[in-house]
């Protein structure tokens, strides 16, 4: 054995191994001794099989990656994904690597190709692993679209090698290229509009679970009061009936003893927060009547004063109610979890209706070293711990996507004020 072949041969075994390694890295399923054992065998196999059949060794790898994969995880797309993603990966490292050589007009260096290579082949598979992987695996309609974009690319570029490869297939090079890209730029934008149809889908699906539950909770809540109600008229009219007594018999005294001992502790009645919210009858769109009652009487479980005043009718918003509910939602939220932490926490939502013109004003307590308000709109940026600090991002960008839809937040005698102001679309 000469010594470029030996050469050779140490090359292919440190990318068999990298190759392998790599896999392993972004799948930990992977990490055990099983797999370390199914490697070394998979790299002296592939060393035997290279120098016999060429490039078909490269795809007999990949499946058989693919096949170890599938064993560990019992799962197709993962199966086809991670082993996919790999050799992407090494080829994009390996063209670049070239690309680079043929740019500066470098004379070729094989040891030194194959070690910038290698680097930064760990270098892409740590960002695809930190940045996008996870990503991956947190929704399985993305795992899937992934494999399958993976894989055919894998397959495309694999039929064009070997096209290229063997001198009697060229005559179908230019053909096949083009084919290639028609399909593939085909395939590519029927899974682009399929996974956008399937989002929006997903999404709308979510919100009308979400205004589901808001309208649950508004139900129960309506039951509560009626309950109250009854309770109070039940109280009330025995009440009446105990007065009866009193005032037949001239007893002015006795009546004025059981006042004060005992009608006079009933007026708690008269202040309970469910009745100072009694206004929001006047909101006509059950979406947005629910949000608001149930994020509301959630604020009143927690021990905070809430105030409600809608003086008009509102039965129209010009802006589509998922839009608005989520928006209310968001500024709700803010404040209730804003007031938890106070002494005398309190929250006053104000809506105003001026013909087909709505403005929604909160007005709750904060702390008065509340950080400014720039701070507060940054992506992420968070005052409780374990909160991902996303919700005025997205009332900031939900404003934006709604050209009649006016937001103005300020911050103004330890008051936290937002008010919301949808106009009337013209035309």
């Amino acid at each position: 054995m000469n010594l470029d072949t030996l050469e050779s041969l140490l090359i292919v075994i440190v990318q068999t191994a990298c190759i392998f390694w790599v896999t392993s890295y972004l799948d930990t399923h992977l990490k055990n001794r099983y797999y370390v054992i199914l490697s070394i065998i998979g790299i002296i196999c592939y060393m035997a099989l290279y120098f016999v059949i060429n490039v078909f060794a490269t795809a007999v790898l990949w499946a058989s990656l693919c096949a170890v994969t599938y064993y560990f995880r019992r799962n197709i797309y993962i199966a086809l994904f991670i082993p996919s993603v790999t050799f992407c990966l090494y080829i994009f490292s390996d063209y670049i690597i070239n690309f680079s050589y043929t740019i500066l007009h470098l004379v070729l260096n094989i040891r030194l190709t194959v070690i910038l290579g290698t680097l930064l082949f760990f270098f892409f598979a740590y960002i695809f692993k930190t940045r996008l992987l996870e990503k991956c695996y947190k929704d399985l309609l993305t795992m899937k679209i992934s494999g399958v974009i993976a894989t055919a690319t894998i397959c495309v570029y694999f039929s064009l090698v070997v096209i290229e490869r063997f001198p009697n297939l060229r005559i179908y090079l230019i053909d096949a290229h083009e084919l290639f890209m028609i399909l593939y730029g085909l395939l590519s934008a029927i899974i682009c509009f399929s996974f956008i149809f399937i989002k929006r889908t997903e999404y709308e699906n979510r919100e009308q679970k979400r205004q589901m539950s808001y309208l649950i909770e508004y139900s129960e809540q309506a039951e509560k009061n009626y309950l109250e109600i009854l309770k109070f008229k039940h109280d009330y009219k025995n009440i009446l009936i105990s007065l009866e007594e009193y005032i037949e018999t001239e007893d002015l005294a006795g009546l004025k003893d059981y006042f004060r001992n005992s009608i006079k502790a009933t007026g708690s009645i008269f202040d309970q927060e469910i009745f100072r919210m009694s206004s929001i009858s006047n909101i006509k769109i059950r979406e947005i009547k629910s949000v608001i009652m149930s994020k509301l009487y959630m604020a009143h479980q927690k021990g905070i004063h809430v105030s409600i005043s809608v003086p008009e009718v509102v039965n129209h918003v010009e802006v589509s109610t998922m839009v608005l509910v989520r928006m209310l939602g968001i500024i709700l939220d803010n404040a209730i979890e804003a007031s938890e932490e106070l002494e005398h926490p309190e929250i006053e939502l104000a809506i105003v209706a001026d013909h087909k013109d709505c403005t929604f004003m909160l007005i709750n307590n904060c702390p008065s070293d509340l950080p400014k308000l720039h701070d507060l709109k940054k992506a992420s940026f968070t005052t409780k711990p374990g909160n991902s600090g996303i919700g005025l991002t997205n009332l900031d960008e939900l404003v934006q996507l709604n050209a009649n839809v006016f937001l103005d937040t300020k911050i103004q005698d330890d008051k936290f004020i937002q008010i919301i102001t949808i106009c009337e679309v013209e035309g």
